[in-house]
C-alpha cells in the first residue's frame, strides 16, 4: 500500500477548525493524551505557540509526525495488550478530528433510551467527549431487565478490538455519519499515524472510544434486524432470548458477519450461550460482586465506571488509611486485579492524599500492574519528606525483584522518580532510569536535579536522534546558563532537518519554558486534572 500523498492528506484540514483545535487543547490539558502513559513535557511549548500551532494544524498540505510510541500492557486476566501514545502535534489533532464528527457519530448510533448500546454516550462540553458519564451502571440495570424477560442469554465479545479495527470499515461508518470526505480524511490521518497499515486504532486516547463506537454501529442494527434483543457495552455483547436454538444460530451468523463485514472475530473462551439466571449470579449478583459494592461503600464512591471527577477531595475520619488499605487487602484475595475498585481505591487516597497506602502498593505492584499508571499518579501525589525515605527502600526492593522489566512500570517508576529530587538523588532508586526507552525521563531528571553536564554531554548529537530523544535534549537545556542555552539552540534552530515541533520546543526553552495559562472556555463544571475515564480498553467487561 503507498503512503498517503500530501494531497491526500490535505483533507484533514477540515475536521482541524480553529474551534475543533481549541476543544482539543482544553481536552488534553484537562485529561490525558492517552489513559497509559505520562502527559509529554511537549504540550507546555505547544500552548506557548499556540497561534501558530492553530494556523498550521487548520491548513491545507500539512502531514502527521506518525512516530508513536508503543509498549505491552499487562492484562489483569493475563497476558498483555499493546497501547499506544501520540506524538503530541498528532495527539492534538486526533481529538479536534474526532471531535469534529462526533456528534454526527453519536445521532447515528441507536437511541439511547433503546437501551442498546449503553456504553460512552457522546455528549461533549468544552473539555470532555463524554459528560453523561460511561454508561456501565445503564448496562448492568438493562442486563438485569432482559435476564427477568429472557430464559437464556448469549454472551460474547470481539477479539482485540482495538487493534483490529479495518481502518476502511471505520471510514465507511464515518462516512455515513458525518460525509465521505469526513471519512477518508480520519482514515488517511490513521494510515499515516499507523506506519501505514490498514488495521488499528490507537488504544488509549479517549477520541479512539468515540470511533470504536462508529464501528459497531451496524454491528447493533445487524442484531435488531435478526429480531433479537440485546445491549452492548463497548465490544461486550449480550444477547437475550427464550431459546437457545435460536442464539446459537444467530451466533454463526454473526461470527460470519464480523469476519466478512469487519474481519473481526469473537474470543471463543469467553462466548457462551447460558440461562439468563445463571448469567446473573456468576456475572452481576455473584459474592464478588457483593463485596465489591461494600468496598465501594465504604469508601463512599457510588460510581467507579464514571468520570474522575466524581472523586473528588472530601473529609475523612483519622481510620480512612486503615479502611483504604483494609479495602485493597480485600480484593488482593482474589485471584484477578478487580480494575474498577483498584482504581477507586486509589483516586480516593490520591484526591484525599492519605499516604498510608504508599509502601504497601509498592510492594505489591507486580499485582497492580494492569493500574499501574493509577499507582504511580498516588505516589506522585503522596510523596513527601516523611516518607521519601520509605519509598526509596521499597523502590530498592523493586529493582530487586526485577519488577522494571515490566515496560509500563519502568515507564511510570521512571516518570515519577524524575520529578522528585529525593529519589532521583538517590543512587538505588535513580537505576529505575535505566530501564525505560530513550532519554526522556533522563533529561527530566537532569533539571530536577540541575545536572548541566547532562546536557552538555548529549546536545552535541542531537541531530542524530529520534524525534522523542532530540526533544528531550532541548527541553533540558533550560537548565544551561542563559548566554549558553540561547547561542545553541538558536544555532540549531537554523539547520533545515529540524520539525515544526523542534522549533516550537527552541523557542520556549528559549523563553524559559514558561507555564501557560489554560485556553478559556464558556463557563462549566470544573475539570479534574486526570483520566477522563476509569476506561478499560481490556476486552473484559470491568467486572
Amino acid at each position: 500500500m503507498k503512503t498517503p500523498s500530501a494531497k491526500n492528506l490535505m483533507s484533514i484540514n477540515r475536521l482541524t477548525t480553529e474551534d475543533a483545535l481549541c476543544f482539543s487543547r482544553r481536552h488534553l490539558t484537562a485529561y490525558y493524551d492517552t489513559d497509559f502513559f505520562p502527559k509529554p513535557f511537549e504540550f507546555g511549548a505547544l500552548w506557548y505557540k499556540w497561534e501558530d500551532v492553530v494556523r498550521v494544524l487548520s491548513s491545507p498540505g500539512w502531514q502527521p509526525f506518525g512516530n508513536p510510541i508503543a509498549i505491552p500492557w499487562r492484562k489483569p486476566r493475563g497476558g498483555y495488550r499493546i497501547v499506544h501514545q501520540l506524538d503530541p502535534v498528532d495527539s492534538i489533532v486526533y481529538a479536534a478530528a474526532v471531535h469534529s464528527v462526533s456528534d454526527s457519530i453519536e445521532a447515528s448510533r441507536q437511541s439511547r433510551y433503546k437501551k442498546v448500546a449503553c456504553s460512552y454516550r457522546i455528549k461533549t462540553d468544552p473539555y470532555s467527549f463524554f459528560v453523561a458519564g460511561s454508561g456501565f451502571s445503564d448496562y448492568r440495570a438493562r442486563c438485569e431487565e432482559l435476564a427477568a424477560q429472557y430464559r437464556y442469554v448469549l454472551a460474547t465479545d470481539i477479539s482485540d478490538f482495538y487493534n483490529r479495527i479495518y481502518l476502511h470499515r471505520l471510514e465507511n461508518a464515518v462516512s455515513i455519519a458525518a460525509g465521505d470526505g469526513q471519512g477518508k480524511a480520519l482514515e488517511n490521518f490513521l494510515l499515516s499515524i499507523n506506519n501505514n497499515t490498514s488495521q488499528g486504532i490507537p488504544v488509549g486516547p479517549a477520541a479512539s472510544i468515540v470511533l470504536s463506537e462508529a464501528v459497531l454501529v451496524d454491528v447493533d442494527q445487524y442484531i435488531i434486524d435478526r429480531g433479537m434483543r440485546h445491549v452492548r457495552y463497548v465490544d461486550d455483547i449480550r444477547v437475550f432470548s427464550d431459546s437457545k436454538h435460536a442464539l446459537d444460530v444467530l451466533l454463526q451468523e454473526f461470527t460470519h458477519y464480523l469476519h466478512q463485514n469487519h474481519r473481526l472475530g469473537l474470543v471463543g473462551e469467553k462466548t457462551r450461550i447460558v440461562e439468563s439466571q445463571l448469567f446473573l449470579q456468576e456475572e452481576l449478583q455473584n459474592q464478588y460482586q457483593i463485596e465489591k459494592l461494600e468496598i465501594l461503600s465504604e469508601i463512599e464512591v457510588g460510581n467507579p465506571y464514571g468520570c474522575e471527577s466524581k472523586i473528588a477531595p472530601m473529609e475523612l475520619d483519622e481510620e480512612a488509611g486503615a479502611t483504604l488499605l483494609k479495602s485493597l487487602e480485600r480484593i488482593e484475595r482474589h485471584e484477578y486485579l478487580d480494575l474498577a475498585v483498584a482504581r477507586a481505591i486509589m483516586r480516593r487516597a490520591k484526591a484525599n492524599k492519605v499516604k498510608e497506602l504508599a509502601i504497601h502498593l509498592i510492594r505489591k505492584s507486580n499485582f497492580y500492574r494492569p493500574v499501574i499508571n493509577d499507582l504511580v499518579l498516588y505516589l506522585d501525589a503522596v510523596t513527601g519528606p516523611d516518607n521519601i525515605h520509605d519509598i526509596c527502600a521499597a523502590i530498592q526492593e523493586m529493582l530487586f525483584d526485577q519488577s522494571f522489566d515490566d515496560k509500563a512500570t519502568a515507564e511510570w517508576f521512571s516518570w515519577y522518580v524524575s520529578k522528585h529530587r529525593g529519589l532521583v538523588s538517590d543512587d538505588e532508586a535513580r537505576q529505575v532510569l535505566s530501564y525505560s526507552d530513550g532519554l526522556r525521563y533522563r533529561a527530566a531528571a537532569a533539571v530536577t536535579l540541575g545536572n548541566v553536564s547532562w546536557v552538555r554531554t548529549h546536545k552535541d548529537k542531537v541531530l542524530n536522534l529520534g524525534p522523542w530523544d532530540r526533544r528531550a535534549v532541548i527541553f533540558a537545556a533550560q537548565i544551561l546558563a542563559r548566554d549558553e542555552r540561547d547561542k545553541w539552540l538558536k544555532s540549531l534552530s537554523r539547520n533545515g532537518s529540524l520539525s515544526l515541533l523542534d522549533k516550537w520546543m527552541i523557542e520556549w526553552v528559549i523563553a524559559g519554558a514558561p507555564e501557560v495559562p489554560p485556553l478559556a472556555a464558556p463557563p462549566v463544571a470544573s475539570p479534574v486534572i486526570g483520566n477522563e475515564f476509569l476506561v478499560d480498553f481490556d476486552d473484559d467487561i470491568p467486572f
